[in-house]
């Protein structure tokens, strides 16, 4: 078997360079080598010739652009014409392709709806959605629609570590998010997607290229710092009561007959019973005259800068 070293064809040589946001470049180059062999070598022993670049072999003096694709074509009984693609992204601005850095190139961020059907317990005005005999109503859902952000954005190795991106998955910011199309409170945005992929080769300094998806909770009914908080209506089966001592015990709610209730009772924030049954002539109650109910907030998420991600 011999098989000789690959020469560079001048003619196949090939550049496109495409940029469909206008931020990010994308580059494609073409090149085409010839290969001469003993007739008994297969198409499989051209992929060996020196001189002809492998897959994952940076372009020269670049590391983000590799080849993607090594296409050999049997010409004559001892003839190879071989098209080598390179594939990758070029820094912004720059005319030159060497000394490019992947790591330089804009970030894309693509901002679209995540519309869910989420339970309510409230109207307009703040009410709990009750009967007429102020039983709550469940079930009642509303389209809420929240803000997600999705960013391709590179990075250069040493940049994170997957342990800390970890802690960042369970958390919301605990900074302002500034963003070209508005800035954002601390407490609404949690980061609900962080994918990277390491892009090197053997014979190239390599960078990681980012998916990421930050999304920004609506705050409904809460203030934006609570926008992930958990949520629920302060109820149930016990209630706070003051003793002739002004000291306070727990005891089981009762109902007008004095029997213990079967369905939780709404409780205000010190934990007593709330008294909704303000009635006005007609002998129905007025919304406006009923007391606010309370709603417990758990936080369950933990606090991050998010500036430091460096995603926007």
């Amino acid at each position: 078997m011999t098989v000789n070293a690959a020469e560079r064809m001048w003619s196949k040589d090939n550049l496109n360079l495409s940029s469909p946001d206008a931020r990010r470049r994308s580059i494609r180059i073409t090149r085409g080598y010839t290969v001469t062999c003993d007739k008994e070598d297969g198409i499989e022993d051209i992929l060996t010739a020196e001189d002809l670049p492998r897959i994952g072999d940076a372009f020269p003096d670049s590391s983000g652009i590799k080849v993607t694709r090594v296409n050999p074509m049997q010409i004559g009984p001892v003839y190879y014409m071989v098209i080598v693609e390179y594939e990758g992204e070029v820094g912004p601005g720059d005319s030159e392709i060497t000394d490019q850095d992947p790591v330089d190139t804009n970030p894309t961020i693509r901002w679209q709806n995540l519309i869910t059907e989420e339970e309510i317990d409230t109207d307009a005005a703040g009410q709990p959605i009750t009967t007429k005999n102020h039983e709550r109503i469940r079930g009642v859902t509303e389209r809420v629609t929240d803000w997600v952000a999705v960013i391709e954005r590179n990075y250069a190795f040493g940049a994170f570590d997957l342990p800390t991106l970890h802690e960042y998955l369970r958390s919301v910011n605990s900074d302002i998010i500034t963003t070209n199309l508005g800035n954002f409170a601390p407490g609404v945005a949690r980061l609900t997607k962080f994918e990277p992929t390491e892009m090197f080769s053997e014979d190239a300094q390599g960078y990681i290229k980012v998916n990421a998806e930050v999304t920004f909770r609506y705050p409904y009914n809460v203030e934006p710092k609570d926008a992930w908080s958990k949520r629920v209506l302060h109820e149930g089966f016990y209630k706070r009561v003051e003793r002739a001592d002004e000291t306070k015990e727990i005891v089981h709610a009762v109902d007008a007959n004095k029997q213990r209730v079967v369905r939780p009772v709404l409780l205000a924030e010190d934990g007593t019973q709330l008294d909704r049954e303000v009635e006005d002539d007609t002998g129905t109650a007025d919304p406006a005259d009923l007391p606010a109910a309370h709603y417990l907030l758990f936080e369950t998420l933990n606090r991050l800068p998010y500036e430091a991600l460096g995603l926007f």
